[in-house]
This record gives C-alpha cells, sequence and structure tokens, in this order.
C-alpha cells in the first residue's frame, strides 16, 4: 500500500525520541501551516515565498516587494557629479547629490579698488554667495553694499571707508 496525504488533515514525522526533530503539516485550516521544529531546512533547487517574516540572512538572489532592513543594495548607484556630494540615498540605490561649497579668497588694498569700489572675479558659478570682508587687523566689517553682479563676479563697494591704503592687506572670501 501507499500513503495519501491528501487524505490527512494534520500529519507529523519525528524520530519518536526527540521533539525537536518534528515535522508537522497542518492542513485543516484554509492557511495551512508548516513547522520544521528543528530549524534547519535544506532546498535544492528554487523557492518562491511570499509574505515572509522574520530573519533573513546571507546572500539572496532576488526579494521583490519591501525590506525592513537592507545591508546591501543589488545594483551600483548612481553617482554624484565632480564636485558634488551625496547627502542622501534612495531605496532604488540612487542618490540625492548637492554642491559642495566653493571659495574664493583675495587679498587686496586701495590699488584693487576702483573709486573705492572692489570687483571680485571668483567664478563660483552662482550669483547669490556669501561675502565676508576683513580689514587689515583682521576685524570684520560691513562693506557699504554686495552686488551679486553675476554668476562669476561681485563688487563690492568699500567707498565709505575711505583710503584703506596699499600694501594693507584686506581679505574677501567669497563662498557658496
Amino acid at each position: 500500500g501507499g500513503f495519501d496525504p491528501t487524505t490527512l488533515d494534520s500529519a507529523t514525522w519525528s524520530d519518536g525520541a526527540n521533539a525537536s526533530n518534528a515535522w508537522t503539516f497542518d492542513l485543516s485550516g484554509t492557511d495551512p501551516v508548516m513547522t520544521f521544529n528543528s530549524g534547519a531546512i535544506a532546498i535544492t533547487g528554487n523557492l518562491t515565498a511570499t509574505n515572509l517574516s522574520g530573519t533573513n540572512t546571507g546572500d539572496q538572489t532576488n526579494i521583490a516587494g519591501n525590506a525592513a532592513t537592507a545591508t546591501a543594495l543589488a545594483g551600483d548607484p548612481t553617482d554624484c557629479s565632480a564636485g558634488e556630494f551625496a547627502n542622501a540615498i534612495a531605496a532604488s540605490g540612487n542618490l540625492t547629490c548637492a554642491a559642495a561649497v566653493q571659495v574664493y579668497n583675495l587679498t587686496f588694498d586701495n590699488d584693487d579698488l576702483t573709486l573705492g569700489v572692489l570687483t571680485a572675479t571668483h567664478n563660483i558659478g552662482r550669483q547669490y554667495v556669501n561675502v565676508s570682508v576683513y580689514d587689515n587687523n583682521d576685524q570684520l566689517i560691513i562693506p557699504d553694499e554686495v552686488t551679486a553682479t553675476s554668476t562669476t563676479v561681485t563688487t563690492v563697494d568699500l567707498s565709505g571707508w575711505g583710503d584703506i591704503g596699499t600694501g594693507n592687506d584686506w581679505h574677501i572670501v567669497i563662498s557658496g
């Protein structure tokens, strides 16, 4: 005679001596349950499973759906361009990039001014930049006016400061 599993609602296989080596199949409800008490399952070939819960470790070939925690992404993400840095990474692996801050420094004196105005060609590529001006005593001063002329030029009006002298090193720092 043969064994016909379609006639059973549940079945348990065990070595009879160790309950932790039992395999139980419960087909009585609408959601069949298979329990392997030993915790070790060897499968040869393909395995398809849905609605898994618990911990899944090791290298997986393909997992579709959402993962609560992933320690490695399958593909090589899109890299940031030169002069940019990553400030976020999407679930797809692609990076959200932001431009790195560029800084322009210039030491100047009265000979570099035209009617008290300094034209700083910074080539930062942004029109609206941060400008700091320091006098020859390394003190931050407030210019009369700063004009965002273009993405490469900023003009700084220092006419209210009078003759700042020649050889007196003043400094401008532009960042953006």
